[in-house]
């Protein structure tokens, strides 16, 4: 029995391409996420984790699923992928253990930050028209690997500037913070000054893009 999809759709590069083109998420994506990110069922028996298997998206019965694989490409076992690109909290489990993440709305559109820990030596970020896509580009952005001709030890140089961009996040961090107090203080007196309610949610409205504005 065989039915694997293609191993292009499985690329991670090549799924961060097309979620980046999305209006929407899909089971088509849940399924491509779940293969190239080697996501197990909860209720998985001992033999599914050996290393041996392949995962790929298996659409035989239903779209949406993921399969183990032989190596000459018949499929073993099958299951239903968590609803990646529709639910946030299925999209935060492919978040890398130890990274910060971050919600926001800008312009309309949804932004994710992912921040590698405490260190902040790694930064990812990604918009999409919902909070849950976002969170998907991200995540899988922060999941590859460092290039190949990237260097493992790091010259005192690049450390100094990596400490000074760190220093710098944190202090725009904190101004857009103090900012935010300020804004949000401005438009409860503005809202209270306004009798019209339509009025009242635009200047909010307004003030709250500007925060996110300024936040990025």
């Amino acid at each position: 029995m065989t039915n694997p999809t293609s191993s292009d759709k499985q690329n991670p590069q090549q799924i961060i391409a097309r979620l980046e083109a999305a209006e929407a998420g899909g089971r088509e994506f849940d399924a491509a996420i779940g293969a190239a990110c080697r996501v197990l069922p909860d209720s998985r028996e001992s033999w599914m984790e050996h290393e041996d298997w392949g995962f790929a998206p298996y659409s035989e019965y239903k779209l949406g699923q993921v399969a183990l694989t032989h190596f000459d490409g018949r499929v073993g076992a099958h299951w239903a992928a968590p609803h990646f690109t529709t639910s946030i909290d299925a999209a935060l489990t492919l978040v890398p253990e130890g990274w910060i993440w971050t919600l926001a709305m800008v312009g309309g559109r949804a932004e994710a930050r992912l921040l590698a820990g405490d260190t902040i030596s790694k930064c990812e970020l990604a918009y999409a028209p919902t909070p849950a896509l976002a969170l998907c580009i991200a995540a899988l952005k922060a999941r590859q690997p460092p290039p190949e001709n990237a260097s493992p030890n790091r010259t005192e140089e690049s450390a100094a500037d990596d400490r000074d961009w760190k220093a710098d996040y944190w202090q725009k961090l904190d101004d857009a913070i103090k900012l935010s107090g300020q804004l949000e203080a401005t438009s409860e007196a503005l809202a209270k000054a306004l009798d019209d309610k339509d009025e009242r949610d635009k200047t909010i409205a307004h003030l709250a893009e500007a925060i996110a504005r300024y936040s990025r």
